[in-house]
């Protein structure tokens, strides 16, 4: 399987951060997974058909972090459904 590079996604708060890991982990509970589209759509940038293939089951080493002025979401690595 390919590894998949998410790229960085770069917050403005501390807060903004928590609240996308909080709604990512209610759609985790909810559906099991959760896609890198939901990411995406969360922090209002735009996404693809391949990112709907790129999910994760996991969310425990999630974190947000600062960086230098702002804050990055660090994600652990995804697991991707079809090769993309």
């Amino acid at each position: 399987m390919a590894r998949f590079e998410i790229d960085m996604i770069t917050l403005s708060n501390n807060e903004d951060g928590k609240k996308v890991l909080s709604a990512l982990k209610e759609v985790l509970a909810k559906h099991g997974y959760v896609t890198y589209a939901d990411l995406l759509n969360l922090c209002d940038l735009k996404c693809t058909y391949k990112d709907t293939k790129i999910i994760w089951t996991d969310l425990s080493e999630a974190t947000v972090r600062e960086y230098e002025d702002r804050y990055i979401l660090k994600m652990p690595a995804p697991v991707s459904i079809v090769n993309v």
